[in-house]
């Protein structure tokens, strides 16, 4: 269901120089930091290059392990995930109509860090997340933490919450069903981190996705107005 990270080709050459530093680092064993250094500056050389698009959030399968269906009894669901950046753990939000009323809830979620040659030793990667672990419970979730072999995940504290009824039409549904897949950027530069924001809506077997990457930069189309409007809403009414 999920796309995969897209990097239109022209921006290869952006990342071979820090992709050569990265094999002369491999090559002449240097410590794992100057490694991590050199990945980082091939991941920042793509990230700044020409016209460099998104369309990868949430991570495959990541529905999957949080146990979301992808149909619902006639009701409708609005879900928008914010992320893929630096910073976790990352934000799940889903709102819910049905003849019962409507109800909302975020969700915090984060990866499990993995082993990785020349990143982290499964010693690194423990301390991660145990780190991470200990960020959920003491400052995210409202209640236990789940977790599986690739994702840690809790319902999220609110402090105040919002009217949900009022906050879905503050969402425009029915203009969320219309969003398109792409925009156009109006320069030849996305930037360094920043936030995704993909947005999911299910009524019964009828489904719809998009994923726009720091919709409120370089884009005039509507789509990223809608999109920003979703954000902004959402940020500051229901954390």
């Amino acid at each position: 269901m999920r796309k995969s990270g897209i990097v239109v080709a022209n921006t290869l050459s952006f990342a071979l120089s820090a992709g050569i530093l990265t094999l002369l680092l491999q090559h002449i064993h240097l410590s794992r930091v100057a490694m991590k250094i050199g990945r980082y500056l091939t991941v920042v050389a793509i990230a700044l290059s020409p016209c460099a698009t998104v369309a990868w959030w949430p991570p495959d399968n990541t529905q999957d392990e949080l146990g979301l269906p992808m149909t619902t009894e006639g009701g409708l669901e609005i879900r928008v995930w914010l992320g893929a950046g630096v910073v976790r753990p990352y934000d799940l939000f889903r709102i819910r109509q049905s003849a019962e009323g409507v109800t909302g809830e975020l969700i915090a979620w984060s990866e499990v860090t993995q082993p990785q040659e020349n990143l982290y030793t499964p010693k690194e990667a423990r301390r991660e997340n145990a780190s991470m672990h200990k960020l959920l419970r003491t400052d995210y979730c409202a209640s236990e933490i789940h977790e599986t072999p690739v994702l840690m995940w809790c319902p999220a504290k609110i402090k105040h919450q919002p009217n949900w009824p009022i906050l879905l039409d503050d969402l425009m549904p029915e203009e969320l069903w219309k969003l398109p897949e792409n925009i156009q950027r109006d320069c030849g530069w996305t930037r360094f981190d920043g936030e995704t924001l993909t947005i999911e809506l299910i009524q019964g077997s009828r489904y719809h996705s998009v994923t726009y990457d720091n919709p409120d930069f370089c884009c005039s189309d509507l789509a990223c107005a809608i999109a920003n409007h979703v954000r902004y809403v959402l940020s500051h009414n229901a954390m």
